[in-house]
């Protein structure tokens, strides 16, 4: 839902904190959510053998053209290529709870994968179990968005580690998910070229003008 709001970091931890009175399936959805960034399509088009190689929880996962947003327009999917993710202690950590507690060994696919529809209701229950009101337009792509909101602290405001570690082509779609001034400014900032007016040195004038 990418009219979704952030998860913010007092949610978070409140999330965090009731997780372990739920499943282990649903738990791994969210800490998957939370540090890789994954779209909840991509989500529930995960495998067994993508993230557990029989015995271990694997160290990198890699996610299919066919998997990704796009990847299977007719007219697009060309310009979408698969991806390759590290999975961090946290993630692998969820992986191998869930997958080593059902005894689960080689590389079986998932049987009867959730839809997203199903996902999201999960979700929501975690949401008003953490005390979080569901009405203020939290969603399935909140946790995308907090994954975001960290990448782009820990990078220092790094725009473009930001962008890749979520999987967009351009730094246009990454500017939806800043904070709202915070995306406004990149965009001006990108939009700067040879035409800008600067203000004469000593002028006393901080101001930019651009034109159109």
């Amino acid at each position: 839902m990418p009219g979704s709001r952030s998860l913010l970091a007092p949610e978070e931890a409140a999330v965090l904190a009731v997780l372990p009175s739920f499943p282990t399936r649903d738990r791994l959805y969210v800490v998957l959510g939370l540090n890789t960034g994954l779209r909840l399509r991509e989500l529930t088009s995960l495998t067994t053998g993508q993230l557990w190689d029989g015995a271990l929880p694997r160290a990198f996962l890699r996610i299919e053209r066919a998997q990704l947003k796009l990847g299977r327009s007719p007219t697009r999917r060309r310009s979408v290529s698969s991806r390759t993710l590290p999975l961090n202690p946290a993630a692998r950590a969820a992986i191998a709870e869930h997958f080593g507690a059902r005894g689960v060994a080689g590389r079986a696919t998932t049987t009867r994968p959730l839809s997203r529809m199903q996902v999201t209701r999960i979700l929501r229950r975690i949401y008003v179990k953490a005390g979080i009101d569901v009405s203020s337009r939290l969603g399935s792509h909140s946790l995308r968005k907090r994954f975001c909101a960290k990448i782009w602290a820990a990078s220092g405001h790094d725009i473009e580690v930001t962008r890749a570690s979520l999987g967009h082509r351009h730094l246009t779609t990454t500017q939806a998910y800043l904070p709202s001034g915070e995306a406004r400014a990149h965009a001006l900032m990108l939009g700067l070229g040879p035409s800008a007016d600067l203000a004469p040195e000593g002028s006393g004038m901080a101001n930019v003008q651009v034109r159109p």
